[in-house]
């Protein structure tokens, strides 16, 4: 059966359709783009925005995953007992409040009489996300320094290489190895809390399941890293949307409409990304 994943924007731009038969049979989104809808309420038009997506999407009947990226992402390196932060009945309880706020001022009231600190939680999220994600950044970086020296200290020589990874097959099998090894090292140094983690036997228990991410966040910080001076301070949306594709394996479909998933992921797994125009066109026509 085709599977579709839907991410943050996909959601916003189809929510008039998410009752679609097509999407509650062959669609999926997650906790991730939950939370990115909960959060972030700049104003009472992009309260009403989201506050509509998030009541179309839980009255359409989607699939939602409820693990976290960073969950998924331990749970594939072989630590099954990974905790979610955050749990369904969370995120259904300040979708409740959101629901029954009639503006931004009468929602913050109300998430304030509740007395509880989820929303906060969910809010700061993505903060403890974000600094993690540019950690595994700067040692994908410093790891592929190591190996290419100072090609990738000049931007020409640089596209060269991200050129023939793309293309060459064993260097694109090397590049994903070393990326996937960085991670292993990075969750040895950063789960203080689970003892024991020896970053070889976490390289060697990795099952497969987030091949695409694994390639698109090495791939992200060769080209990124070396020629952004911003980099950790003006990233966020770059992160959010690397992380949705640790919810893609190998046989789904990512409905895509950013530029990021194009440059970083199309051209090497060019089944798995389908355009928003494409699939608005799957849904007209089911």
């Amino acid at each position: 059966m085709e599977n579709y994943y839907l991410e943050t924007g996909v959601l916003r731009e189809i929510s008039p359709y998410l009752c679609n038969k097509f999407v509650r049979d062959h669609c999926y989104t997650s906790i991730h783009s939950l939370c990115e809808l909960l959060t972030d309420l700049k104003n009472d038009n992009e309260f009403h925005v989201k506050q509509k997506v998030l009541n179309n999407i839980f009255e359409s009947g989607i699939t939602i995953n409820w693990d976290l990226p960073h969950k998924i992402i331990l749970n594939s390196f072989g630590l099954e007992n990974a905790n979610n932060n955050i749990s369904k009945e969370e995120i259904v309880q300040i979708n409740s409040i959101i629901q029954k706020s009639l503006d931004m001022n009468s929602f913050i009231q109300n998430v304030n009489e509740s007395n509880s600190s989820i929303y906060e939680k969910i809010c700061n999220y993505d903060i403890y996300y974000l600094k993690g994600f540019e950690n595994e950044k700067i040692r994908g970086y410093n790891d592929f320094q190591k190996k290419y020296g100072n090609i990738i200290n000049d931007k020409g020589e640089l596209e060269i290489l991200s050129k023939s990874i793309k293309s060459n097959i064993n260097i694109l099998v090397s590049f994903i190895i070393a990326t996937r090894m960085v991670i292993a090292n990075n969750i040895s140094k950063d789960n203080i809390n689970i003892n024991n983690i020896n970053p070889c036997d976490l390289f060697l228990n990795y099952n497969g399941n987030i091949d695409i991410f694994i390639y698109a966040l090495g791939f992200y910080s060769l080209i990124e890293i070396p020629f952004n001076p911003n980099i950790g301070k003006k990233k966020k949306n770059d992160f959010n949307d690397i992380f949705h594709l640790t919810y893609i394996r190998n046989t789904n479909y990512f409905v895509s409409r950013d530029g990021l998933f194009d440059k970083l992921v199309k051209e090497i797994f060019p089944e798995n990304i389908i355009s928003i125009n494409d699939f608005k066109n799957k849904l007209s026509s089911y």
